[in-house]
């Protein structure tokens, strides 16, 4: 009876030191990430007297979470619980799509995606890829995107601008903040090649 009584006093003990915090486990450390996206370049004069609309982008259901997402060997992917984005990646990257256009003074002005407004073009996103590739040997960061631009006047409205994007960024180590920035800087690839082809293309000369 004796021992009965011990061991029923080592349980109680112990269950009171749980509830006290004697026994309390150090709370898991999240690290949270931005993109940031920004135009490094002085604004130009305007190509279009006309008006462009940025829709929100979509994004492909494996990359729409806010975990970072590593490719490794043999097909496997893997997202990181400790390390996320701040917001959707794909909030990130519409706000900074708007801003970027914005900015780039392509057009005469830009109408708020939450506005009524109508707009000459809409410009559409598809985030494809966006990942941290550490298969094969990589230390990459890998960003995909295919942009749609939409003449908004015709009955139709005709896709009259389409183009794909891919940019693989090496990076240093393979630490999560090294990941983001290589995302960071595939993302800013992209947008700079965009800008680029829609100035050719409302020029007249694609």
């Amino acid at each position: 009876m004796k021992t009965v009584h011990r061991i029923l006093f080592v349980l109680v003990t112990l269950s009171l030191l749980a509830g006290c915090g004697g026994l309390s486990r150090k709370a898991v450390e999240k690290r949270y990430y931005t993109l940031d996206v920004q135009r490094e370049r002085a604004e130009a004069a305007p190509v279009s007297e006309k008006l462009l609309k940025v829709r929100r982008m979509q994004i492909s259901p494996l990359y729409d979470g806010r975990e970072l997402v590593y490719k490794l060997d043999n097909g496997r992917m893997e997202s990181d619980f400790y390390n996320l984005f701040f917001m959707p990646p794909v909030e990130l990257l519409s706000h900074d799509l708007d801003r970027w256009m914005d900015g780039a003074g392509l057009f005469a002005g830009s109408v708020s995606p939450a506005s009524l407004a109508e707009a000459d073009y809409t410009l559409e996103g598809v985030v494809n890829v966006l990942y941290g590739d550490f298969s094969g040997g990589r230390e990459s960061a890998l960003v995909e995107m295919q942009f749609f631009l939409i003449d908004e006047r015709s009955a139709e409205n005709h896709i009259v601008f389409s183009r794909n994007y891919s940019v693989r960024t090496p990076v240093s180590g393979n630490s999560p903040a090294s990941v983001v920035q290589g995302m960071r800087e595939g993302a800013r690839a992209v947008f700079t090649s965009l800008e680029s082809d829609l100035r050719t293309f409302l020029a007249g000369k694609l």
